[in-house]
């Protein structure tokens, strides 16, 4: 769900318009905002009312979208749900493309997350020739699930698990597949995202995205803490990742969501060529 990421979003449509068709895309925007069918015409839009009062944000957003994902499974096998700020990005070594990760897909599929860092050099040519950091922190808050064949419903960042399932996350956690959160790669734009979030918090106190924003400020400095020294092996990282993915690992018993758990940080290090080029093909 999208409310005024002009920035992030404009990665996202290009990456997302090439990989899938822009056609194929579906914005799901906190409010209607005429400048988003300027700077994204060919893509979708479905707008969720911004009526602050009373919103208990996060359960009502996800139901809104639960039904959204409902509705294309009757035209679409499989579903990306990824927040504006975020791509998957792969190893062109191993898949040929969304259609090759979707193949391997047994209900849903999970990433290993990962922040971009602005470090104001060592940049790529991503998505629309825009350019992005290379510099990356392993963090597992952002391994998220991202797709499904439908039958799976997303809830903070992993899936409404279901009575009777008992795979480990390395069944739905491929090698080589990345989440990639941008809201750390362009510093300009964070400064006026961040503004944003400002500003609607001062709206209502009360309402439920304090609690999801409140903690802003503590985790930039957590990020910018990993994302600070010498460069360490992308792969062993990746490695490591994967390891704290797998261990202990489970459904919440007082959520029934199911996600990796929290808590592992590492970095930096440079994002591969190889991922590097799923973004630019």
């Amino acid at each position: 769900m999208a409310h005024r990421d002009y920035w992030a979003l404009k990665v996202w449509y290009a990456y997302y318009g090439a990989q899938l068709g822009h056609q194929n895309l579906f914005i799901i925007e906190h409010g209607h905002d005429p400048r988003y069918r300027r700077l994204f015409p060919k893509a979708n839009f479905v707008t969720y009312p911004r009526d602050l009062t009373g919103q208990s944000f996060d359960a009502e957003r996800y139901d809104f979208m639960d039904v959204i994902q409902a509705e294309l499974c009757r035209d679409y096998s499989h579903i990306i749900r990824t927040d504006a700020d975020e791509i998957i990005a792969y190893d062109v070594k191993r898949y040929d493309g969304f259609e090759s990760l979707a193949a391997q897909c047994d209900g849903f599929l999970m990433a290993t997350g990962l922040q971009l860092v602005d470090d104001g050099r060592n940049l790529f040519r991503g998505p629309g020739d825009i350019r992005l950091p290379k510099r990356a922190v392993f963090d597992s808050r952002y391994s998220k699930a991202w797709l499904t064949d439908g039958d799976w419903k997303l809830r903070d960042h992993g899936v409404v698990a279901k009575p009777g399932h008992h795979r480990s996350v390395s069944h739905h956690l491929l090698e080589g597949v990345y989440l990639l959160h941008m809201k750390y790669a362009n510093a300009s734009a964070l400064e006026q995202q961040s503004a944003v979030r400002a500003g609607v918090l001062s709206r209502d106190d009360a309402n439920n995205l304090t609690q999801m924003w409140g903690n802003d400020a503590t985790y930039h400095a957590l990020i910018e803490k990993h994302a600070a020294g010498e460069l360490r092996d992308f792969a062993r990282l990746d490695a490591l990742a994967r390891d704290h993915a797998v261990t202990n690992t489970q459904a919440s018993d007082d959520t029934k969501i199911f996600r990796i758990k929290r808590g592992f940080w590492k970095g930096p290090a440079h994002l591969p060529r190889r991922v590097i080029r799923s973004m630019q093909e």
